[in-house]
């Protein structure tokens, strides 16, 4: 307790410093953090997924185009060259859904726009929305979930949970439950779910959700079904179907999706440009701290030569450094996390840098500031004090 008492006492005499130091410091941490809070995301799209490496998207491959796109290996005309690329043991479920971007619900004599999945019911099962209230289960065709942003724009503060929509195909579905925000990014944005047992015919290309039992048997499935197929889907072009990792999906840029304005991709290029910006903020905070701190060391030059005649050793003097420097970190962090969440708003509107937050990941990156940046460099400094 004394030596932090103290560590306060000598930050502010040298308050002028201290506040040019700390101001560096904020701005610099908290510019950095808002981009590799960003950057994290973008590389954690749908790991909320239970056993995201086991999980693939089906995709079909047009032999004589040379491209691909997503799809479904679902076989509506009961074709007799069709031959099931799920149908192998190694696959442990699948899930097929169909978007609509551009639907319409009516609800309380009003017409809402929304974006609706229509999924089976092993959809929620390989990606498990957090349930809100209610139930993630759709017992009955009629049944459907909806987003917590959805239950707010229909029905404010009130409990959704029984309510009757109208959907655009003219039938009414009762709310059962209500999802929230998963725990990391999805590649999907919705605002309702309903099941695909609502009507027979959707008139919609459906996409497909598999896991397979082991990773590493998507080899051996992806040859077996690489001989091409006349369909009469594809009209009678030759077509196979091939799974992609779910996993890498998000930054897969061979894959259009174009077509599915529900789904967003991300691009590799952009993060590194960010990931170089990062550098570069650090590294002026850096020069600016190492440079301010000089100054001060020099000033108190004639301090640690009398700690070291009163016969003070290498440790105390490092605790001494250590603390000071908590101390500034732990104000510096406590103004970045302020700055980072009353900014929240306009970084998501204004800047178009949305951000789920990740509380594990924060409280690692909050830990390595508070704790590590000072060890660092109080080590570095009661080292050369030393020598």
């Amino acid at each position: 307790m004394k030596k932090l008492l103290l560590s306060i006492r000598t930050l502010a005499r040298f308050k002028t410093y201290t506040f040019i130091n700390l101001l560096g410091l904020v701005f610099s941490i908290s510019c950095a953090l808002i981009i590799i809070r960003y950057i994290h995301q973008e590389n954690h799209v749908n790991h909320f997924c239970p056993e995201l490496e086991r999980t693939f998207l089906t995709t079909v491959v047009y032999k004589e185009k040379g491209s691909i796109m997503l799809g479904s290996s679902e076989d509506r005309n009961n074709d007799p060259n069709y031959k099931n690329p799920l149908n192998d043991p190694c696959v442990e479920m699948f899930s097929r859904f169909m978007l609509y971007d551009e639907d319409y619900i009516v609800a309380e004599n009003h017409r809402f726009e929304v974006q609706t999945v229509v999924a089976d019911s092993l959809f929620l099962t390989m990606m498990p929305y957090p349930l809100v209230v209610g139930s993630l289960k759709m017992s009955s065709p009629n049944n459907a979930i909806i987003t917590k942003q959805l239950a707010k724009r229909l029905y404010k503060d009130k409990n959704p949970i029984g309510e009757s929509l109208q959907v655009s195909c003219g039938k009414n579905v009762t709310i059962v439950g209500i999802v929230g925000e998963p725990a990391t990014k999805s590649f999907l944005q919705f605002d309702l779910i309903l099941s695909t047992e609502l009507q027979s015919q959707w008139n919609r290309v459906s996409l497909e959700l598999v896991r397979l039992h082991k990773a590493d048997d998507i080899t051996r499935l992806n040859q077996r079904n690489s001989e091409p197929m006349n369909l009469m889907l594809s009209m009678q072009m030759p077509i196979y179907y091939q799974l992609i990792p779910f996993k890498d999906f998000y930054m897969n840029m061979t894959v259009p999706t174009g077509y599915f304005k529900m789904i967003s991709k991300g691009n590799a290029s952009s993060l590194k440009i960010l990931t170089f910006v990062v550098i570069m903020l650090l590294l002026v905070g850096g020069f600016n701290y190492v440079n301010l701190n000089t100054v001060i060391m020099l000033k108190r030059s004639r301090e640690f030569d009398m700690k070291k005649v009163f016969g003070a050793k290498g440790g105390e003097v490092f605790l001494q450094l250590y603390f000071e420097n908590f101390c500034l970190s732990g104000v510096a962090l406590l103004c970045t996390w302020t700055i980072i969440e009353t900014t929240r708003g306009i970084v998501d509107h204004w800047l178009e840098i949305p951000v789920v937050p990740d509380m594990q990941f924060d409280l690692m990156v909050s830990f390595v500031l508070l704790f590590i940046l000072p060890l660092v460099i109080s080590i570095f400094r009661s080292f050369a004090i030393v020598m």
